[in-house]
């Protein structure tokens, strides 16, 4: 599961979150991150809760770009749900599991929430129709979406066998 490499990039990355500003842009940066064969346990240790809040405080907009980018990962993966990008639609649930306690825990009046989640804001790889809609209700569809990707939450025979028989 997780080695000592991907755990290594994966902290790296979570730390280079806090010491400067990372743009949106940056896909080795971002595959650094999500692409790493690691456990939720080395996801939850590279992203406390004390972490997390001091990112919030500090670098605000690389939260942002780290939900938005989760989101926008998600999203790729339930249209194309291919067993490659598991670990990294995994990673993509373990970050934001672990960033959304965290921000709730400051309240719905917070402006970093409110920009974050609230602010219409263009999403990269959001569906038709929906590319202006709160990042909120993006994850919200995802979530749902989520429940039902075959192969990811449930599994591929049940899901054959529901397509059979309808």
């Amino acid at each position: 599961m997780g080695n000592d490499a991907s755990r290594t990039r994966l902290r790296a990355a979570a730390d280079a979150l806090l010491e400067r500003d990372v743009e949106w842009e940056d896909p080795d940066f971002w595959n650094e991150l999500w692409d790493n064969s690691v456990r939720a346990e080395d996801v939850f240790e590279a992203f406390s809760p004390d972490q997390v809040a001091k990112l919030v405080e500090l670098r605000p907009k690389n939260l942002e770009h780290v939900c938005h980018l989760a989101v926008a990962q998600l999203i790729q993966f339930i249209e194309e749900p291919r067993p490659a990008y598991v670990d990294n639609a995994l990673n993509c649930v373990r970050v934001l599991t672990r960033v959304m306690p965290v921000l709730l825990e400051r309240g719905d009046d917070d402006e970093v929430i409110n920009g974050i989640f609230w602010a219409s804001k263009p999403l990269a790889g959001a569906p038709k129709g929906k590319e202006e809609d709160p990042l909120a209700i993006l994850l919200v569809h995802v979530v749902l979406h989520l429940l039902f990707v075959p192969g990811f939450t449930i599994d591929d025979e049940a899901a054959l066998e529901a397509e059979e028989a309808n």
